[in-house]
């Protein structure tokens, strides 16, 4: 087993191999990574308040007549809020959910960026 002690105790060896936030790295050197539970990927109010401040979305409305907000997209009573009350257990899934809606003109940078700022927060939450 490595001695991972310099590490925040949410990192831990288990003699297989590094768990951090709940997903394992048989090879530390490596990004092979398998969940060591299932993920449940959602939106959140977090997710939307880190969004509206992403070099994504704000470069989006600079160039928008829309002058919107995440909350009057993504919000539960937004344009996609239908998708609020979804669940995906992989990014990939996640994503293609949301480029499956695109009909408004969301650009697949922003799409991308949500997608990324859900995923790291069930990360996070996933252990």
């Amino acid at each position: 087993m490595k001695n991972y002690s310099w590490l925040p105790s949410k990192f831990v060896d288990d003699g297989i191999g590094l768990i951090i936030n709940g997903v394992r790295f048989d090879d530390p050197g490596t990004n092979s990574a398998r969940p060591t539970k299932p993920l449940e990927i959602r939106l959140s109010a977090f997710a939307l308040s880190e969004l509206q401040l992403s070099a994504e979305w704000n470069d989006w409305m600079r160039e928008s007549p829309l002058q919107l907000t995440t909350q009057e997209i993504y919000g539960s009573k937004g344009r996609l809020g239908h998708l609020w009350e979804q669940s995906w257990n992989s990014p990939t899934l996640m994503l293609y959910s949301f480029l499956n809606n695109m009909g408004g003109g969301v650009p697949v940078e922003v799409i991308q960026e949500i997608v990324d700022i859900c995923f790291r927060e069930a990360s996070v939450n996933n252990v």
